[in-house]
């Protein structure tokens, strides 16, 4: 009978990569919303509950720049029920997720070249 493992480098090493870009993330979130007065869980709510708001959004910004947007908001949707509980998953479900959050960066990504084009 083998003994079963785990990597632990390579499980330590993905745990200390997401710690640190959580950090980061907090980082520049943190400057961006000092910086600009915006604090983005008021804007995305406020998109979500302020008909008006959401309609002078989706008029002022470029049809490929609000798909992209509106993309990256269902992907999050679907994915973040399971978030709260992601290491209690089975290892299938962390998996999926885990291509899931990969696409999701993918988007995110475009998303921020296309902006970057457009400014």
């Amino acid at each position: 009978m083998s003994e079963k493992r785990i990597d632990a480098q390579r499980t330590l090493g993905a745990l200390a990569l997401f710690i640190r870009e959580l950090g980061r993330l907090a980082l520049v979130f943190g400057e961006e919303e000092t910086k600009s007065g915006i604090i983005f869980v008021e804007f995305f709510k406020r998109i979500s509950e302020d008909k008006e708001f959401m309609d002078k959004f989706v008029s002022q910004v470029p049809p490929d720049i609000l798909g992209s947007f509106i993309k990256i908001i269902f992907i999050m949707q679907a994915i973040s029920p399971k978030m709260s509980n992601l290491m209690g998953l089975p290892p299938e479900d962390k998996i999926k997720i885990g291509t899931q959050l990969n696409e999701l960066a993918k988007e995110i990504e475009m998303l921020a070249k296309k902006l970057g084009e457009k400014a």
